[in-house]
């Protein structure tokens, strides 16, 4: 099975983004969510033992979907060009990575975490996806389609989702799906 990687509209961060452009990427991400989703289950279920996962939005869908997607972290080693232009734009000195994320695995990390915005809407009242436009454009959160409950925290599940898959890369942390989505079905509905 052929996996259709996503392709966002916009190739800048999105703070780059004048508002306008913003709100066409917001449209676009919400209208993608059925084909992202229906193209996540088709990839699971394509991996042998993985044939009977459904993209139900059920929280119990999330420990199966985790433990597949753990088989399914990539690393591609970074040029030296990237290494340089990442050491270039440091304000200190930090240890860089030399490796990244593939493209394949990053797009992965996009669809889990529009599958699991949407298992918090179905099982979290009082949740909806929101465009952030709170603070300033340093907010790592601006411009992207987030989900807001009544907490105080936003959740960027794209977000939380590419943390664990570098997580995993780095072999500190397992996919613990069913473990994030209490974590932030807390922090959702706290005030």
């Amino acid at each position: 099975m052929t996996y259709p990687l996503v392709a966002p509209p916009v190739a800048q961060p999105l703070r780059e983004l004048p508002r306008k452009e913003l709100l066409a990427y917001a449209n676009w991400f919400l209208e993608s969510i059925p084909a992202r989703v229906d193209a996540l289950q088709q990839v699971v279920r394509a991996t042998p033992g993985h044939d009977t996962w459904r993209a139900d939005s059920s929280v119990e869908s999330l420990a199966p979907l985790g433990l597949w997607f753990e088989t399914q972290v990539e690393v591609r080693p970074r040029s030296p060009e990237e290494l340089a232009e990442i050491r270039a734009g440091l304000r200190f000195p930090v240890d860089v990575s030399e490796n990244t994320l593939t493209y394949r695995t990053l797009s992965l990390a996009f669809d889990i975490g529009m599958y699991f915005g949407l298992v918090i809407l179905k099982n979290v009242p009082g949740t909806s996806w929101k465009q952030e436009f709170r603070g300033k454009k340093s907010n790592v959160d601006y411009g992207h389609v987030v989900i807001r409950g009544s907490g105080l925290a936003p959740l960027n599940a794209f977000v939380v989702i590419h943390v664990t898959a570098l997580r995993i890369a780095d072999e500190r942390e397992r996919a613990e799906l069913p473990a994030l989505y209490d974590v932030w079905r807390g922090d959702l509905m706290s005030r």
